[in-house]
């Protein structure tokens, strides 16, 4: 069973062009709207940014204030108590939303799936890399009203903040349009990864890789597993630059019998950084593995300081 049973009307590929608005949405009005949902501007930019979320998602709220409210992250209120509720509420409501639109789109695509298998996809595809990622290309990041604390730490690229604030955006769209509207674009701007998790598991099962997640550490964990090896350790080898662009740099080391494997990765925190090193780690067993007569997928590695080396901001 291949992914074409899916319907492509409502499951656009996650790399075309941002659905435009509907005559009936005025661009005063979603200007208005925007400003409205922003309330305090620290930046003419983030403005902007909500105004491009609004087009994308193709909804103008009727009530401004619940978009305000999914994207301001508890950072931001506890600085401003007088902002009114910030998105943990939403995201509580989305993640339900979310969870029966997915599981709505796979049951359909897959009429004669077990349980377990439409259970994994499902799990693969709300993951928080892939909500984190479909959040970068909606352009979420830019328009979140985040606390200096966590701007200063990175949080604005961090898996966690967006995909709970993704979850909180769909919330608000139901709340405000009704399940339709927010069915519509859950499926829409997770197209890719549906389709990608479905191939996979008709295909043979699903591939540690999934290359929409991103989610390098539990694909090399999966990866070693496999193989009877022990699962990887990660160390800090150095951190640098001020501390509000600090820069880490983690070593990622495992053992497949006597032989030992390490790569290098860095990013703005030590998890983005983990995630670079175990990713570059992949790619060197995976070109071997391609490369090999099928009897090892592994090799030794150089030592730490001139191991692979990748850098990874998410």
């Amino acid at each position: 069973m291949t992914t074409e049973h899916l319907d492509t009307s409502e499951m656009a590929a996650a790399d075309d062009a941002p659905a435009p608005l509907s005559s009936g949405h005025e661009p005063t009005v979603q200007a208005d709207v925007a400003a409205d949902a922003q309330d305090v501007l620290p930046t003419p930019d983030r403005r902007a940014a909500t105004d491009t979320l609004i087009t994308l998602l193709g909804h103008t709220f009727a009530d401004p204030a619940v978009l305000r409210e999914a994207l301001t992250h508890p950072s931001y209120r506890n600085e401003h108590p007088d902002e009114g509720r910030d998105n943990q509420r939403l995201e509580f409501l989305g993640d339900s939303v979310l969870g029966l639109a997915v599981s709505e789109a796979l049951f359909q695509a897959r009429p004669d799936a077990a349980e377990g298998t439409l259970t994994t996809v499902r799990a693969r595809v709300v993951s928080e890399p892939v909500l984190a990622d479909a959040a970068r290309a909606s352009g979420l990041a830019d328009a979140l009203r985040l606390g200096r604390g966590v701007v200063s730490e990175g949080g604005a690229d961090r898996d966690s903040v967006l995909s709970d604030a993704f979850e909180a955006v769909l919330g608000a769209l139901f709340v405000d349009g009704g399940y339709p509207v927010a069915r519509e674009v859950a499926l829409r701007l997770l197209a890719a990864p549906i389709r990608a998790t479905l191939d996979a598991a008709s295909t043979g099962g699903l591939r540690p890789i999934h290359h929409h997640a991103r989610n390098w550490k539990t694909a090399l964990q999966e990866h070693l597993q496999s193989g009877g090896a022990p699962p990887p350790t990660y160390t800090l080898v150095r951190s640098a630059g001020p501390a509000h662009a600090r820069r880490f740099t983690m070593q990622v080391q495992t053992h497949v019998g006597e032989i030992e494997h390490t790569a290098q990765g860095q990013g703005r925190s030590k998890k983005a950084a983990e995630h670079a090193a175990a990713h570059a780690l992949l790619r060197d067993l995976h070109v071997v593995a391609r490369r090999s007569t099928g009897r090892a997928s592994v090799r030794e590695r150089p030592a730490p300081d001139s191991g692979a080396t990748a850098t990874d901001d998410a």
